[in-house]
């Protein structure tokens, strides 16, 4: 996992430069996580919707038609479409951690994974029958919540998870964040602001972040905004751009990131979102 300091700035004039980049851009790239970013966090993760200010002004910049709006979730595209449906327009999905992609169009495809991780998704997936209501199945990963339980709950569902998928998993090389140092396993075990997760290697949101960068063209200004871990990859992937970009760390409590500018609230997002909006309307 890519991480950087706590060197980030709160929003201010240090932001004119990009705006500036922004409005005078031959094209445009916005690109949002979902859960915590997007959308509050939520026990149900089927009742969790879009922050009612983020909403109102995603959908004032979706209705301008001025920008690539993509959505880069850890969730799958089957479970995002429908807590997206207040949007305007749909746009660009990429779900399961850049591995789905959903255009605009509703084409779709899932990236190919090896048969050897296959196999140990099944795996994994037949071990946790004793955690399976918490069990979030995707197509490239399987992550346990525990989101809402108390402190011995979650460490008890903790050392279950780890007992039963200890062997099939390892540690992505630098994440200090992960649970289990075993190298023997095909899938990588990625811990999560609410629990952990086993996915299959070799793709993560900064590849998103760079596929969405080569359609929409090398002079595009583009910004990203996540909340977790999940997020440094697309982080550092848009800190190439250069001037031309900005990371954007979305939550209440600062913690170590490459992301550039903190904002606190979904309430701070949305301000950024209408000035993008504001910038990309305005007349010559």
């Amino acid at each position: 996992m890519r991480q950087g300091t706590l060197r980030v700035e709160k929003p201010g004039e240090q932001l004119d430069p990009f705006f500036s980049c922004l409005g005078d851009a031959p094209s445009r790239a916005l690109i949002l996580d979902y859960d915590g970013t997007i959308a509050p966090f939520c026990e149900n993760r089927d009742e969790a919707r879009p922050h009612s200010a983020v909403l109102g002004a995603l959908n004032s910049i979706l209705g301008g038609e001025h920008s690539h709006v993509s959505i880069v979730s850890g969730r799958a595209i089957n479970d995002l479409v429908p807590l997206i449906s207040d949007l305007l327009l749909r746009p660009d999905l990429w779900g399961s951690h850049g591995w789905e992609r959903m255009r605009v169009d509703g084409s779709r495809g899932v990236f190919s994974i090896p048969e050897s991780a296959r196999e140990s998704l099944l795996l994994a997936r037949d071990r946790a029958s004793g955690f399976i209501d918490r069990c979030e199945v995707k197509p490239v990963s399987l992550a346990v919540h525990w989101r809402g339980l108390g402190c011995d709950e979650r460490n008890a569902l903790r050392t279950e998870v780890r007992n039963a998928w200890g062997v099939l998993s390892h540690s992505p090389a630098g994440d200090r964040h992960s649970e289990n140092n075993d190298a023997s396993g095909v899938l990588e075990w990625h811990a999560f602001d609410g629990g952990v997760e086993l996915r299959v290697p070799g793709r993560d949101k900064g590849d998103a972040v760079r596929g969405i960068v080569d359609e929409v063209g090398p002079d595009a200004v583009v910004a990203y905004a996540g909340d977790d871990q999940t997020d440094e990859d697309a982080f550092a992937e848009v800190g190439r751009v250069g001037v031309r970009g900005i990371s954007i760390l979305v939550r209440r409590e600062l913690r170590e990131t490459c992301a550039k500018v903190w904002l606190e609230s979904h309430e701070e997002l949305a301000k950024f979102l209408t000035r993008w909006n504001k910038v990309c309307t305005k007349k010559p």
